[in-house]
């Protein structure tokens, strides 16, 4: 089940309880945006929040930093193989 965040409630908890797993933000426009960054967009700019639980490396549109997944790429290759 998932459940929707409002704007206010992303900007004061950018990280959800229980489990500590950061909240990433997306603009309108689908970018992705860090817990960092969550003070830095207007109401109108903010489309969702979630967890992002598996997937490749996102980058924040606003700072450039990376937002890993909280359990990593599951379609990763091993570079031992």
């Amino acid at each position: 089940m998932k459940r929707q965040v409002s704007f206010r409630e992303w900007q004061e908890a950018p990280y959800a309880w229980p489990g500590g797993y950061a909240v990433v933000g997306e603009d309108k426009w689908g970018n992705p945006i860090c817990p960092a960054c969550s003070g830095k967009i207007e109401e109108w700019e903010f489309g969702s929040a979630f967890i992002y639980y598996e997937g490749p490396t996102l980058e924040c549109v606003i700072c450039g930093s990376e937002i890993p997944s909280e359990y990593g790429d599951p379609w990763a290759t091993d570079p031992d193989e």
